[in-house]
């Protein structure tokens, strides 16, 4: 089978993925590539031209012979692979922007990665020592330009659809620096010579790190993205308010809502109470959030005090219920979990009134656990609380019930429930890819299998068509003889020997139960038929055939091949006449169409948004699938795409195939509404950057209005 046949995951595996996954991208990391592309041409070219110096001046100071020649043989090595070199380290750099539309589990395991003393044990001593300085010079560029390089990966995150470090900054020194070390490596060039290069790599164009954070600083402010190196030049870094920028900043909360600041003479007194009523019953799925104010009142009332709640107190609630709002009414939220995930209203409340950082700082344990909880229940849907998946959602609850009962004011409790949960979820994952992977491998044999039936097919109707065939012929033609074609495709491909042998057994076998048309033809079929004969019984044996009815259908063979030689007809057979005139009628017959020739049909045509759409789609993507009237929405998942069926295959949580779409299905469900694609980026932060969009566009001044009216 050629490769053509496999499935084609959806994710990052060659140049062409990488390309697409880039086009995905918004245009500030396309400008940040170029640059990058431009000043690391500029600082190689510089580096390959000491490097040819370097390695020339080490080997004119050699001491013996074979140390020179190898200082000389790596100089040629160098200057013969230094395009190749220059071209691969491009494109692990291109590979690394395109990492920031999404990173599969096993990238990111190898990425982030520590290098442990187990590690170190298993390598030969070659590679330690490329390893170690590796390690070495990424670990001082890091920790130097650290706070940078964190600012640039704060400002990245709040535009991508992933959260990304400072290590996976593309154009930070961890990058750059394994980039250039996986092509070093690759160089047929002694231990030495390697670490070199590396060195005078290090000296040569990790040591212009501040010149190219400069330029991408620079680049991201001129396209609109505020960089906070620190809160204390922040505002200096970014002083121009960008009214696109795609995530708020802590000078938008401050400013705009009012919402964080130091603590008022009676904020601990309010905390005390929401921590009573962090512990009551409320109804707290509303889609309109918790009305805190009025919960408060009441409660107070009921128990006689008077905690007089401060003007930034009211603003916070009030943010806090805008945000929840928003998330309340996302319609990818399972309704199950609304109430779920409503119950950590008064939580994040009493978490944004401790500590500041909660609203602005993306790896707050509080604000990831939030996170993590909306998209395990984007996940979901309702009628999978019904068929077995209590584990998790008992999981999540008591994960919330933990946050309710524990959370008082010790942000550590978030970090512990966070570890945990995720965790768990991480356990669920592996289980349902296992599922996923045996349906992937199912459907893939499937198509497989089907593709080979469409093969074996076409070439028994291509030598048989013209012809008229006994019943015994097209008995063993159209049973066994295309099992043993189909068997030998699978097995040794459809360009093999093997399968071309089996193709002249069966043109062989049509020829010698036609009519003879003379001598010739007879004398030829009687040297062909013991070869014939012998090459039928190997190919029925290698399917493990009946050997009785084998016996039966050379018996039956045999009648006919003797009456071809004595040139009689067989009993219930067409004149010749007849025969080729029913031919030439089956072959005039229209052919129905294929399946490529019906993809794309008139009212659809190839360039259409949702063909376009479709053919941009990567793995993972999650849609709403509507199946008939009156059935609930089926929430899937995207797993892969099968290329021989030209079936895109569609999987639940728990990595069960639950729908399967051509390309043109796909297209027509997505122009139709009937499937309907969820965007599953982190809700909280989705949330929090539309509510200070409105609150930026509207200018509030006033504390903010919890009814939404002017």
């Amino acid at each position: 089978m050629t490769d053509s046949a496999k499935v084609i995951r959806l994710e990052p595996e060659n140049q062409r993925q990488v390309r697409a996954r880039l086009a995905r991208l918004p245009a500030v990391i396309h400008s940040l590539n170029d640059l990058g592309q431009k000043f690391l041409a500029s600082a190689l070219e510089a580096y390959f031209d000491a490097a040819d110096d370097a390695l020339f001046d080490l080997a004119d100071k050699a001491q013996t012979n074979n140390e020179q020649n190898a200082f000389f043989d790596s100089m040629r090595e160098v200057r013969v692979q230094r395009k190749s070199v220059e071209r691969r380290f491009f494109d692990m750099i291109d590979d690394a922007f395109s990492r920031l539309a999404g990173e599969d589990s096993r990238n990111a395991a190898k990425a982030d990665g520590e290098l442990s003393a187990e590690a170190l044990s298993l390598v030969q001593n070659e590679d330690l020592e490329q390893l170690v300085a590796l390690e070495s010079t990424v670990g001082r560029a890091m920790r130097e330009y650290s706070a940078v390089l964190q600012g640039i990966a704060d400002a990245l995150s709040r535009i991508l659809p992933v959260e990304i470090n400072e290590q996976k900054v593309p154009l930070s020194p961890a990058v750059i620096c394994g980039s250039a070390m996986a092509q070093i490596k690759r160089l047929d060039i002694d231990i030495k010579a390697k670490l070199v290069l590396f060195k005078l790599f290090d000296r040569l164009v990790v040591s212009r790190q501040p010149e190219l954070n400069q330029q991408m600083l620079e680049c991201l402010e001129a396209n609109g993205i505020r960089v906070m190196l620190s809160r204390r030049v922040a505002s200096e870094a970014c002083a121009a308010d960008a009214p696109g920028a795609a995530m708020p900043t802590a000078e938008d909360i401050a400013s705009m809502a009012s919402a964080v600041g130091p603590a008022t003479q009676n904020r601990a007194e309010l905390l005390k109470l929401l921590s009573f009523v962090q512990r009551l019953p409320l109804n707290s799925d509303s889609a309109n959030g918790l009305d805190f104010e009025r919960v408060l009142a009441s409660v107070q009332n009921r128990r006689g005090e008077d905690v007089d709640i401060g003007r930034l107190e009211k603003e916070t609630m009030g943010l806090v219920q805008m945000l929840f709002r928003y998330i309340l009414r996302e319609q990818g939220l399972a309704e199950p979990f609304r109430e779920l995930i409503g119950r950590m209203q008064v939580p994040v409340l009493k978490m944004a009134l401790l500590d500041e950082q909660f609203l602005v700082e993306k790896r707050h344990p509080a604000r990831r656990l939030l996170n993590e909880l909306v998209a395990v229940a984007s996940e979901w849907q309702t009628g999978d609380v019904l068929v077995g998946d209590e584990p998790l959602l008992n999981f999540m609850r008591g994960t919330i019930d933990r946050i309710q009962n524990q959370f008082d004011s010790n942000p550590d409790v978030f970090k512990d429930a966070l570890a945990d949960f995720t965790s768990f979820v991480d356990k669920e994952k592996r289980r349902a890819a296992v599922l996923e992977r045996r349906t992937i491998d199912a459907e893939d044999g499937k198509a497989r299998a089907e593709q080979a039936r469409k093969t074996v097919a076409a070439e028994i109707q291509l030598r048989t068509m013209a012809y008229h065939l006994p019943e015994l012929a097209l008995a063993l033609i159209n049973g066994p003889w295309s099992n043993v074609l189909f068997v030998t495709g699978l097995k040794y491909g459809f360009t093999s020997a093997e399968w071309n042998e089996q193709l002249r057994v069966l043109t062989d076998l049509v020829w010698s139960v036609q009519p003879c048309a003379g001598r010739s033809d007879r004398q030829k079929l009687i040297r062909l038929i013991p070869d014939l004969i012998a090459r039928l019984r190997r190919g029925l044996d290698s399917i493990s055939y009946n050997p009785f009815e084998v016996a039966e259908l050379f018996t039956g063979l045999e009648e006919i091949h003797l009456a071809r030689i004595r040139g009689e007809l067989l009993a219930h057979e067409q004149p010749p006449e007849e025969s080729v005139a029913e031919a030439e009628s089956g072959a005039a017959k229209p052919v129905a169409p294929t399946s490529e020739q019906m993809t794309v049909p008139p009212e659809l045509p190839a360039d259409d948004p949702h063909m376009v759409m479709v053919n941009g789609l990567a793995q993972g993507a999650w849609f709403d699938l509507e199946e008939g009237e009156g059935k609930d929405l089926l929430r899937c998942r995207l797993a892969a795409f099968i290329r021989p069926t030209g079936k895109y295959i569609f999987v639940n949580r728990n990595g069960i195939k639950v729908a399967e779409k051509t390309r043109i299905e796909l297209a027509l469900a997505m122009k139709t509404g009937h499937m309907r694609a969820l965007d599953h980026s982190m809700l909280f932060d989705r949330a929090l950057e539309s509510v200070v969009t409105s609150l930026r566009q509207a200018k509030v001044k006033a504390p903010l209005d919890l009814d939404g009216k002017k």
